[in-house]
């Protein structure tokens, strides 16, 4: 795990006109910062700006027990959902992500269990990803690992099963994609797949994902526009909105070319009785000036 890309939440001023970085180094299970501040690596993956937790343990036997909105309910129904969707990586989106060609370093903020970095041609991958869980299992994939999960059959039952990984140079750092502990303008590729639309300021995640991108670089958006909070894009054609704030909006201090736009079909599975079929927008643009 290489760490010099990530930089100190505590001491770090990003303003106009003043930017102070201090990048991490590691020591043991921690990555520490000149200034004191250390955060913890967890199974592989650095910690930052978020609590450290140990997982609840998965059982089939306790889901029987466990009441639906419980943590383990939940988290057992993702993993079950998103590993059986992405791995094997495939579908339309991840056609698009195998065509497109290397660059020397990417990021995808919101990386889930990473079936994305897994298709991505890149030298380098960075994955930063809110859940401890799935971070944990995201790195185990892309480090070619055999990952056991629970897979949804119907209600509260499961059946076990297996997530075979692909080996990639990917870090996954489990922090949060709207404050991401990395330093600005690095990156020849940001992407953010399916994750717009989940986060509380989707205007927030696209200044991260602008600020991120190096000039000349690109940028790779993909959304269903399901909302799932209460701030959203505010037209009635948020693909039409996304586009126009690309090109030049207010919104963003650089301006975009749409190079690729396209309508994708994503399925995710729920249960052995329930598919839902969601279409995507997805856009690829590069960044001028």
């Amino acid at each position: 795990m290489s760490s010099d890309l990530l930089v100190c939440l505590a001491c770090r001023v990003i303003e106009p006109g003043t930017i102070s970085l201090q990048t991490l180094e590691r020591q043991g299970d921690e990555l520490a910062c000149k200034c004191g501040q250390r955060y913890p690596i967890v199974r592989g993956v650095p910690v930052i700006g978020l609590p450290a937790a140990e997982e609840v343990p998965l059982d089939a036997a306790r889901l029987l027990n466990a009441t639906d909105d419980s943590e383990l309910a939940h988290l057992a129904h993702h993993l079950s959902t998103y590993l059986d969707a992405h791995w094997p990586p495939r579908g339309p989106l991840v056609d698009k992500l195998r065509e497109l060609p290397p660059v020397p370093l990417t990021v995808e903020l919101g990386c889930n269990v990473g079936g994305a970095l897994a298709v991505m041609p890149g030298d380098r991958l960075v994955g930063i990803e809110l859940s401890r869980p799935t971070s944990w299992r995201a790195q185990a994939l892309l480090d070619g690992k055999t990952v056991p999960y629970l897979r949804r059959v119907i209600g509260k039952h499961y059946e076990p099963a297996e997530a075979q990984g692909i080996a990639r140079p990917a870090t996954i750092v489990c922090a949060t994609a709207l404050d991401p502990p990395l330093i600005p303008g690095r990156f020849d590729r940001v992407a953010a797949l399916n994750v717009l639309d989940s986060v509380t300021s989707p205007l927030q995640l696209l200044s991260v994902i602008d600020a991120l991108c190096r000039p000349g670089g690109e940028i790779i958006i993909a959304c269903p526009y399901q909302w799932a909070s209460e701030e959203r894009l505010a037209s009635a054609d948020p693909a039409a909105e996304l586009v126009q704030i690309l090109r030049g909006g207010e919104q963003l201090r650089a301006t975009y070319t749409i190079l690729d736009e396209a309508e994708l079909d994503w399925t995710l599975r729920r249960n052995a009785r329930s598919l839902v079929a969601y279409r995507i927008h997805y856009v690829r643009a590069w960044k001028g000036s």
